[in-house]
């Protein structure tokens, strides 16, 4: 995703003027590993979410990446973007409450929790692994996928209620800057630097991105 740079003044064009455009991105955040921090997506992604009339999937799955597809094709006067991950990602399981066509919904639950988990991309598999750790502490949480941040601030305050459960503390993951998560969020996980050079599970480790780390952070 590095390079959107490139494309930016494209992107903010088909936004102002309210273009159909499809932008594929791949490489989404640090895991690109060995290329370093000047390859690595650090601002890239909220700096298009702040792109009025522009729409930023970062689907979790192949079947997040389809509804993220059959929706943007429904807009016609505004260009999306598709960023996708380079690392091998699992299947997600089927959703709780919600559509993905409707920016974000709740992929796993417990009754009573405590914590309301979010992210989006390949970090919902992350976030899972991070209930399963809370879970087995006996401490219950939600897990809410967000694939298009930009449409799921645009739902309505019932659904929003629906999907990030009310007395939970909320706590949004990302491998990117993430500065827009605190809109929705008490805590947000996220890179408060450039990335560096390695392997991408030797930086997910550095930078804390491990489900060990992260519930280390919610304690």
């Amino acid at each position: 995703m590095y390079f959107s740079d490139y494309l930016k003044p494209a992107a903010r064009i088909a936004a102002l003027t309210g273009i159909q455009q499809f932008f594929i991105w791949t490489h989404d955040s640090i895991g690109v590993g060995e290329d370093g921090p000047t390859h690595q997506p650090i601002e890239h992604l909220s700096q298009f979410r702040a792109l009025p009339n522009f729409y930023v999937w970062r689907p979790a799955d192949g079947a997040e990446n389809i509804e993220a597809w059959k929706t943007a094709l429904e807009m016609r006067k505004s260009p999306s973007a598709f960023v996708c991950s380079r690392q091998n990602l699992s299947v997600l399981p089927k959703a709780i409450k919600g559509e993905a066509s409707r920016g974000g919904y709740l992929l796993a639950s417990d009754e009573e929790a405590t914590i309301t988990l979010m992210a989006s991309g390949s970090e919902v598999e992350l976030a899972l692994k991070v209930k399963e750790t809370l879970n087995a502490e006996g401490v219950k949480a939600n897990v809410v996928s967000v694939p298009c941040y930009d449409l799921f601030i645009e739902q309505d305050k019932a659904y929003m209620s629906s999907i990030i459960k009310e007395g939970t503390k909320t706590v949004a993951i990302e491998a990117a800057r993430g500065l827009e998560w605190y809109r929705l969020a008490d805590t947000v996980i996220a890179m408060d630097s450039f990335g560096a050079s390695a392997p991408a599970g030797q930086l997910f480790e550095k930078f804390g991105f491990t489900h060990e780390a992260i519930v280390k952070k919610i304690k």
